[in-house]
């Protein structure tokens, strides 16, 4: 649902770099990929570990945390149990993304996961009771910031 999510973020992270609290974000659809590309997979080829797009990130983010005060994976699509379950350890107390080689990814400090989803409809309890929700009712946004969006857009 077109709410504003998406241009919220952005102009959060906009606000906080003007703040000059560096901030960078990734964002990705996590139910446009197989769970493979986005967690990774054990190479039956190679007998070796083939990271995601999510697990790359994650990576990523650990090894250049000292490049910015807050980075945010942006998950930006339906919370779905094939892929949601995966993250719950990176979610709970332990803060460690748990692939299925076994290897184990902490979140940094200054890491954030960002769940930008129009539905909580398919999210567990457990699930929802590990993060905080923001709720935007998309009757509150009248048609000029998309119009304003629009004409920006062109330019």
């Amino acid at each position: 649902a077109s709410c504003g999510k998406s241009a919220m973020l952005h102009t959060l992270a906009a606000a906080q770099n003007l703040a000059g609290e560096r901030t960078i974000y990734v964002c990705m659809n996590p139910k446009a990929i197989s769970r493979n590309e986005l967690f990774g997979h054990l190479q039956a080829d190679w007998d070796s570990w083939k990271d995601g797009i999510l697990t790359h990130s994650f990576r990523e983010f650990s090894a250049h945390r000292a490049v910015a005060e807050f980075q945010m994976l942006i998950l930006d699509g339906d919370i779905d149990p094939d892929w949601i379950e995966s993250m719950h350890t990176a979610m709970d107390e332990n803060k460690t993304l748990t692939l299925a080689s076994g290897e184990r990814i902490p979140l940094t400090p200054t890491m954030r996961l960002v769940f930008e989803s129009c539905s909580m409809q398919y999210a567990s309890p457990s699930t929802v009771s590990r993060g905080g929700v923001v709720y935007m009712d998309e009757s509150l946004v009248s048609w000029a910031p998309y119009t304003r969006s629009w004409i920006e857009s062109l330019m």
